[in-house]
């Protein structure tokens, strides 16, 4: 059985995973606690969960004689493996978890990586993988705003339709400084770039604007008074300070 423990960084996944460990562990013939995984190669990983299970070291030549090894050594015993932090499906692979035995216990904690990557994606490229170019940019930018999806959609909110690599890479760095300050001081990114006028209709809405067909109402009101209410929310959706569904959100 496989159970997956996901979510935004700090809320408490390793030290649920660890209490589960001690917990039950002792109840196992083979136990192993592995993390941070993304900091482990993956013949790395694989050599110490077979350390771990056999209790002593195995050589494992490559990660594809590493998948054999652990599809012998999980498939005859029943065991408990905890893998903490993992930041990719290609981890899980080199586990061969098709290869369970009975009664063995699959636990693993993730920030939802690769969902950050595609949600990143979406609002950069309009489709759900990055190009080659900008897929190590995207992790890092993925990293860096925690799998906080919010935070996630305001840093890539500068970067729609932009090609230069070298933009990029300034927002990268930008992000990276900043990753020690609060989220509050990291989403205000979302309004910079904004005209008078922008925030003037953001604030409106805000204040105003709370269910969908209040929309035209609104809308009408500031071309009234000679306002571009259309552009000016257009802008607002892509900086992630507004979502348009049944109800109005920011």
């Amino acid at each position: 059985m496989v159970v997956a423990i996901y979510g935004t960084g700090g809320i408490g996944k390793t030290t649920l995973a660890k209490a589960i460990f001690n917990s039950i562990g002792p109840k196992f013939p083979a136990r192993s606690f592995v993390g941070p995984v993304k900091a482990k190669e993956l013949r790395k990983l694989e050599k110490r969960i077979l350390k771990d299970l056999s209790r002593h070291d195995i050589l494992v030549e490559s990660v594809d004689h590493g998948k054999a090894l652990m599809k012998a050594h999980l498939r005859s015993i029943r065991a408990l493996v905890i893998l903490d932090d993992v930041d990719h499906s290609g981890q899980l692979e080199a586990l061969n978890v098709d290869s369970l035995a009975p009664g063995t216990r699959l636990i693993l904690t993730s920030r939802g990586f690769e969902q950050s990557i595609e949600l990143l994606s979406w609002h950069a490229f309009l489709r759900i993988d990055p190009d080659d170019d900008y897929e190590d940019r995207s992790i890092k930018i993925a990293k860096s705003c925690q799998g906080i999806p919010l935070l996630l959609e305001v840093a890539v909110a500068s970067l729609y339709d932009k090609t230069e690599t070298s933009y990029w890479d300034e927002s990268i760095r930008h992000l990276e400084n900043s990753i020690d300050q609060n989220i509050h001081r990291r989403l205000c990114v979302s309004t910079q770039g904004l005209e008078s006028h922008e925030i003037e209709i953001f604030l409106g809405i805000v204040c105003f604007l709370v269910r969908k067909e209040n929309l035209e109402t609104t809308l009408r009101f500031w071309e009234a008074i000679g306002r571009a209410p259309n552009r000016a929310l257009e802008k607002l959706i892509q900086n992630s300070l507004v979502r348009i569904g049944p109800c109005i959100s920011f």
